[in-house]
């Protein structure tokens, strides 16, 4: 199976409730005509989850997709497809910014806890597979916590008549958390804070947000 990831950043005339509504709307029927696509999940951003470390978000995204093709033929006959040429135009109606990534996914079970949380990390520097290997051990070892899938994103895409993220994550991992009082709790754990300094202190970045995911295929 291959997976696609994609940061939208909202045009900055519209609300979010508006960008939401677009996406969902006619944005989302276009993608639903392109053939070949094993799933869609659309991940409005609900709030950031680590402001007490974060003074200002390290990254600049409204949204994030995630796409499923059964293999590269089926990926490349779903863009090949008139419905994806669609998908350029209409983007301009609602957003400002996007950035595309191919992605290397391992799903694990997140057993059933309901809110979802990606977290979104970038290495400045040291090994990035040795930070990837603590970040998702700290977050399983968190009550009320579990790793749903760890997201390596790949080489970085765009459109050349949009915005990009200029440092983008190198990593999503994406959580399911048990309820509110957990997510709460996040930015207040020692070994996350000292993850978060770690990276911060070698030019890299941490953030966590809380999303509401819409599945749409």
């Amino acid at each position: 199976m291959l997976k696609r990831m994609t940061l939208l950043a909202r045009r900055s005339d519209l609300t979010f409730d508006a960008f939401s509504s677009h996406w969902l709307g006619t944005h989302g029927e276009i993608v639903t005509r392109m053939p070949m696509v094993h799933g869609y999940v659309q991940n409005p951003i609900g709030r950031r989850l680590l402001e007490k470390l974060n003074p200002q978000d390290p990254f600049s995204f409204d949204g994030i997709v995630e796409l499923w093709f059964a293999d590269a033929q089926a990926q490349k006959t779903a863009f090949a497809s008139a419905a994806a040429k669609e998908l350029p135009v209409d983007e301009l109606n609602f957003i400002r910014g996007i950035t595309i990534f191919p992605v290397e996914e391992s799903r694990q079970d997140a057993g059933g806890y309901p809110l979802k949380v990606m977290v979104a990390a970038r290495f400045g520097g040291g090994d990035a597979e040795a930070h990837i290997t603590a970040l998702t051990r700290m977050f399983a070892s968190l009550p009320g916590v579990r790793v749903a899938a760890v997201n390596r994103l790949g080489e970085v895409g765009w459109r050349d008549h949009l915005w990009h993220e200029p440092e983008p994550p190198q990593l999503l991992i994406e959580l399911a958390c048990e309820n509110t009082v957990t997510l709460d709790r996040l930015a207040d754990q020692a070994a996350l804070s000292a993850l978060h300094a770690s990276l911060t202190a070698s030019g890299g970045a941490l953030e966590c947000y809380r999303v509401d995911p819409r599945t749409i295929i």
